[in-house]
């Protein structure tokens, strides 16, 4: 009787034909997470989560069954309440997240079509389930660090008659060279290595801190030991500290729930902080027997700083510039003589970057000054609400539709300094703003009925979404005053662009459920799509998917097996649509504006456009085997799934000067296969203690062929 959220409505769980899996709060309840990724991971087989960095705030890549496409985006489409999201996955916070559910084959997500190619996260936040309203505050505290350990490298005691053998080797080689020629070279290495290396960090004279025979001056001491680790000096404990706030209540006839959050992190890279604002309002109402309303309306403020990572060059990427720099050059400045630290005249010590340091130890470049010195970061806010009513029309009978709006407002701020690094004498101030903005309307008409051992359930629909995205791109060189990062600051203008895509697509769907005596399901959906990404002709394509599923525990001959609680085998088939993998305009002929010719305004042909664009085809088949044993003790499944793409890659038509045009497309066969399988051990469960174990595993087979055409 479990009931799961499904595309546009519920089910119960045994009637499922699909690969649905449901999250419920109490497998992520007691844990100190942060973002909805983490609930993710493990949670059930086939769905990988990777994080890209480690950066604070960052998005992860989810994976449901591997890839579904070469050329387009592979990510899942995110449903939160009924509306369907393009923000980073993790501005909702986790603890008003009331379920979730993972919609994996055609037979769940067809009902979305082209948008749901990668599957399907579904988000159910809370509502009151009480009449006793009440406050809840939770708050947290938890540290950071890094868990993965460095390389073995070595200390400076090493590394000097490491690089000595290196400079003798190249005047002479033991072996080959004569005994004379190897006594030379070691003397010439011991007096000339402090001209390859620059710096002596020991007590002992440059020409004494390795001997003739290739050993460290038993004499030599570290003048500064505490200022060569420069990994040590990148990193730091983070701290996480979260704190939510929430109301919940409800009447006779409504119910409502309110919450506001507050996440702020800190890395363990310096420089690099998240901060994240949430706040959210679900309120559901029955204002007559026949007439619900439903508004949910939430928001997210987001500020990060991303640690420097220079990610043009990596010069100063940090984890790479700790690794491989030479144990023996100092993070700051120091007396040749004392090893005493030079201070500025506010007392401060000053970073080492203007010695010149041996080729390949990053001479002139500093990673820790420069990510402390240089900006990136990235400001967000999103508002989004659905809003809707259902009318009872009769028995069986209701009509439903759902407006819902998403607004995002980005801003990037990257600035590198001129004292040092790419921007040296000059400084470079860049903006990006990216507003985005998308609204979803659909009508839902929902029909079931039961006569006798037979039940049906009948939905259509019909949706339709704009989308509009504004994006502005300035940078500005030659900075004036420190500390003022506006373009009023910047002497030289660079780079001014904007850009606003639009798209709006529309559908018309169906599903059809079947259910005799509990025993044997059958469901059936279909969507037709038209999009504005693709041609006239090709701008409509159809989705469909259908399953069957067998409650195996309700035929006689099993009913009076007693270690079976459950048991069902199930199937589906479908073939989806996806238009995802080539922007918006890619049919059309476009124009490259702004190519001027001094003073007059001009313009150049940017591509020829394609006409023959056409939906890629995504096919999808499942066989899986649920059970649950022994008075719940164990339940799982065993799944067996494919999922191949006819993948479009085209190149754009060329036309050449005798006026004949080519054109090239290539289609790509990617092919998935894979093995799912989920084991849970309830072992103890009481009122007051609840102890599982769960086991998941999947094995998954990429095939790709390419067929030119």
């Amino acid at each position: 009787d479990e009931i799961v959220v499904i595309a546009y409505g519920t089910s119960k769980k045994e009637a499922l034909t699909g690969a649905v899996v449901k999250i419920g709060q109490e497998f992520f309840e007691k844990r100190p997470i942060t973002n909805l990724t983490s609930i993710l991971e493990g949670s059930s087989p086939g769905v990988a989560v990777t994080s890209a960095s480690g950066q604070p705030g960052d998005g992860q890549t989810i994976r449901i069954r591997g890839f579904s496409s070469f050329s387009s985006s592979n990510s899942p489409l995110l449903v939160i309440d009924g509306v369907e999201t393009t923000s980073n996955i993790n501005t909702i916070n986790p603890a008003d997240i009331e379920n979730i559910t993972i919609l994996k084959d055609a037979a769940s997500t067809a009902l979305y079509g082209g948008k749901a190619t990668n599957g399907v996260i579904m988000v159910t936040t809370k509502k009151s389930k009480s009449q006793v309203g009440g406050f809840n505050i939770t708050t947290s505290q938890s540290f950071i660090s890094s868990t993965i350990p460095q390389y073995n490298t070595l200390n400076p005691y090493q590394y000097y008659p490491a690089m000595w053998e290196t400079l003798r080797n190249s005047y002479a080689i033991p072996g080959t060279n004569t005994t004379q020629e190897i006594t030379d070279a070691n003397l010439k290495a011991s007096n000339k290595i402090i001209n390859k290396l620059h710096y002596n960090p020991f007590n002992v004279p440059n020409n004494e801190i390795v001997g003739t025979n290739g050993k460290i001056n038993p004499s030599a001491k570290l003048l500064y030991p505490d200022d060569l680790n420069w990994t040590d000096a990148l990193q730091r404990v983070g701290s996480r500290r979260n704190t939510h706030l929430s109301y919940n209540g409800s009447s006779d006839n409504s119910n409502y729930y309110a919450s506001i959050g507050h996440l702020s992190e800190d890395g363990y890279l310096i420089n690099s902080d998240f901060k994240r604002t949430t706040g959210r309002i679900n309120l559901n109402s029955e204002i007559k027997p026949w007439l619900t309303f439903t508004t949910n309306l939430a928001a997210t403020v987001t500020k990060t700083n991303d640690a420097n990572d220079d990610s043009n060059s990596s010069i100063v990427n940090p984890f790479k510039f700790g690794a491989r720099i030479g144990p023996i050059y100092p993070v700051h400045l120091h007396d040749a003589a004392t090893g005493n630290y030079i201070l500025d005249d506010n007392g401060n010590r000053i970073f080492d970057y203007e010695n010149t340091r041996a080729s390949g130890a990053y001479s002139g470049r500093h990673a820790i000054a420069e990510n402390l010195w240089n900006k990136d970061t990235e400001q967000a806010t999103n508002l989004s609400g659905k809003f809707a009513t259902t009318i009872k029309l009769s028995k069986g009978l209701s009509f439903t539709t759902n407006y819902s709006f998403e607004e995002e407002n980005h801003e990037n701020t990257v600035f590198k300094n001129r004292l040092l690094g790419d921007s040296e004498g000059e400084g470079l101030l860049t903006k990006i703003n990216t507003k985005t903005r998308t609204q979803l309307l659909n009508q839902l008409l929902n029909y079931s009925k039961t006569f006798e051992e037979h039940t049906i359930e009948i939905l259509l629909g019909h949706e339709a979404q704009w989308y509009e995205s504004n994006y502005q791109y300035h940078s500005a060189s030659e900075m004036s005053f420190d500390g003022i990062l506006e373009f009023t600051n910047f002497a030289n203008i660079k780079t001014q662009f904007s850009q606003t895509d639009v798209y709006s697509e529309e559908g018309y769907f169906s599903r059809v459920n079947y259910n005799f005596k509990n025993k044997y399901f059958i469901s059936a959906s279909a969507r037709i799509d038209g999009t504005s990404r693709l041609p006239y002709k090709n701008r409509w394509g159809t989705v469909f998917s259908y399953g069957l599923s067998w409650n195996i525990h309700q035929e006689d001959i099993i009913k009076d097996v007693k270690w079976i609680d459950y048991l069902k085998l199930r199937s589906s088939y479908g073939e989806i649509g996806n238009n995802r993998g080539f922007g918006f305009y890619a049919h059309q002929a476009l124009f490259d504006l702004n190519v001027n010719n001094g003073s007059e305004a001009g313009i150049i042909q940017s591509s020829l456009g394609n006409s023959n664009l056409k939906w890629e085809t995504n096919i999808n088949t499942d066989i899986a085997l649920e059970f649950k044993l022994f008075n719940n003790f164990v339940e799982g499944s065993i799944e067996y799934f494919t999922k191949s793409s006819n993948d479009l890659i085209f190149d754009t038509p060329v036309a050449l000067s005798n006026g004949i045009e080519i054109q090239t497309t290539n289609i790509g066969n990617l092919t998935n296969k894979g093995y799912e399988f989920a084991f849970n051990f309830n072992l103890i469960n009481k009122k007051n203690f609840d102890w599982k174990i769960a086991i998941t595993a999947a094995t998954l087979k990429n095939e790709f062929t390419s067929l030119p055409q």
